[in-house]
This record gives C-alpha cells, sequence and structure tokens, in this order.
C-alpha cells in the first residue's frame, strides 16, 4: 500500500475532521503525546495524532443515526470497515439500549 499511512492496527489513517484519507506524516505529537506520530490532512490542513482504537466523532454519530434507524449491526459494521469494528458497534447499541430503558 504504497503512499498511505496506517495505524499500529494497520487500518487507514483517516483525518477526524474531514474524514479524509490523504495525509501525511508530521513529526511527532506535543506533551503528552510526545511519543506519537502525528499527521497532517492534506483536505482541511489538520494535525492530529491518531489514538490507536479511537473511533473519530462523525463516525460515531453516523454510527447513533444508523442504530436509531434499526439498522443491523453486521450491515453498520460493514459501512464503516476501518474505522469501527463490529463489536465496538454492537457494544454501542447494548449501551444506547440500556439508555432508553434508564430514560423511559
Amino acid at each position: 500500500m504504497m503512499g498511505r499511512e496506517l495505524v499500529g492496527d494497520l487500518r487507514p489513517v483517516k483525518c477526524p475532521s474531514c474524514g479524509g484519507g490523504k495525509v501525511w506524516r508530521n513529526g511527532f505529537g506535543r506533551g503528552a503525546e510526545r511519543k506519537k506520530q502525528a499527521y497532517r490532512c492534506k483536505g482541511c490542513r489538520r494535525s492530529f495524532v491518531v489514538e490507536p482504537g479511537s473511533v473519530p466523532r462523525l463516525v460515531k454519530e453516523f454510527v447513533d443515526r444508523m442504530i436509531g434507524e434499526e439498522i443491523p449491526v453486521p450491515v453498520i459494521a460493514r459501512v464503516v470497515d476501518g474505522y469501527a469494528s463490529r463489536r465496538w458497534v454492537y457494544l454501542r447499541r447494548q449501551r444506547q439500549g440500556s439508555d432508553v430503558i434508564q430514560e423511559g
């Protein structure tokens, strides 16, 4: 995969702001993130540090909407492949279900 940066678990690095996949390495983070690889998005020019296993906010919102529409977990996991695992989607659905029961 020449020309594509990968996270430690071999997922392509995506910009957490715009979701763009065109990023380049940009030194290392600052402060507590000093030992982590920093990236810069070619689309929105934002610098960021990827936390292994973190799911971008936009993906979380998208998954929440799909769960609200009662779309099956395997379908959601296929759509967000590379951003979130099937297990993460399933656990998020379970947490939302328990929140609804508590509110009701």
